[in-house]
């Protein structure tokens, strides 16, 4: 489809032997928010960095497809690569020090970014400068930043100084792996504002990782759960409006701290986290699920659509079945 922008079909994923992910499969459409659920571990950020060929060494693709506005990613020689990261998709790591070099100055770092991309035009008749302080007026800085290193910047500073560079080139995809962890809540609040309003003016599509469910709740527009390496339920932000529907999703819900005017008690999930490396037989989330069955234990279920893009991987949640 003419809106698909980031289509990625039984993604599987290795650190070596270890598998890490196995099957993923996710649509990004342009304008759309995507935000990535799950706890440590479950392959949330692994699956995204693989589709992008971002992997730490041993990391693999091990099968499956990836493709950026038609083009095959995994096709892609190193050079091709290299245009697609900066030119079509931005990225935002966890932590700003990860993306900011510590000898450079931000006008540095910036005229780095603009030099290793010399196919994307330069504004006519404006100079260097320039450009980097509209970058940085528009993530919310102000552009006598330019000069200062990175840690002479807080940390929310940072990663305004992070997502400037990210958005640098304009890029139709920004990818945002859980950038607010090392935030206080002010902060984060005003950085989502801030992505809030550049996402309306510019158009970008987002995916945003991270462990808040209840945060993607407030401003995405999908949402996937991951859970041991699967991707167990995917959906428009509306399906998890009471919920959602994976026995999975309902309890990492359940368990959030409640929030105003409402009147319960956080349960957590019983037991540990299964492993990508070593899961249970059958469905992974079986040992913890209260509605498990004997088939749950012997079966794997198969991800079914329960409504307009509404995905469930679950046996006791029938496709088109309400709850």
């Amino acid at each position: 489809m003419a809106d698909v922008l980031l289509e990625i079909t039984d993604l599987r994923v290795r650190y070596g032997a270890v598998p890490a992910v196995d099957g993923v499969s996710l649509t990004v459409r342009r304008g759309e928010v995507l935000g990535l659920v799950g706890e440590s571990g479950s392959g949330k950020s692994t699956a995204l960095l693989g589709a992008l060929r971002l992997l730490p060494f041993p990391g693999r693709i091990a099968g499956g497809q990836v493709r950026l506005e038609g083009h095959d990613l995994l096709a892609l020689d190193a050079a091709g690569m290299r245009r697609v990261w900066g030119e079509r998709v931005g990225l935002v790591p966890q932590g700003a020090l990860s993306a900011l070099n510590p000898v450079l100055t931000l006008e540095a770092s910036l005229a780095e970014t603009f030099a290793a991309h010399p196919d994307v035009p330069a504004p006519a008749g404006v100079s260097l400068r320039e450009r980097g302080a509209a970058l940085l007026r528009r993530v919310g800085l102000d552009p006598a930043n330019l000069r200062a290193f990175p840690h002479q910047l807080s940390g929310g500073m940072r990663q305004r100084a992070a997502l400037a560079l990210a958005l640098a080139l304009d890029p139709p995809l920004l990818v945002l792996d859980e950038p607010t962890t090392a935030l206080d809540v002010v902060v984060e609040r005003e950085l989502l504002r801030r992505l809030v309003q550049l996402r309306d003016e510019a158009g970008f599509a987002m995916v945003f990782i991270t462990h808040d469910l209840a945060l993607l709740r407030e401003f995405a527009t999908h949402i996937g759960v991951f859970y041991a390496g699967e991707l167990v339920e995917v959906g428009p932000v509306a399906a998890f409006a009471d919920g959602g529907a994976h026995p999975y999703t309902r309890g990492l819900l359940a368990a959030l701290p409640p929030g105003p005017g409402e009147d319960r008690v956080p349960v957590s999930i019983p037991g540990h986290a299964a492993s990508a490396a070593a899961p249970p037989s059958g469905c992974r989330f079986h040992p913890r699920c209260p509605l498990a069955t004997a088939r749950c234990a012997a079966e794997a279920p198969i991800r079914a659509h329960r409504g307009p893009d509404h995905a469930v991987a679950c046996h006791a949640v029938p496709s088109g079945a309400a709850r």
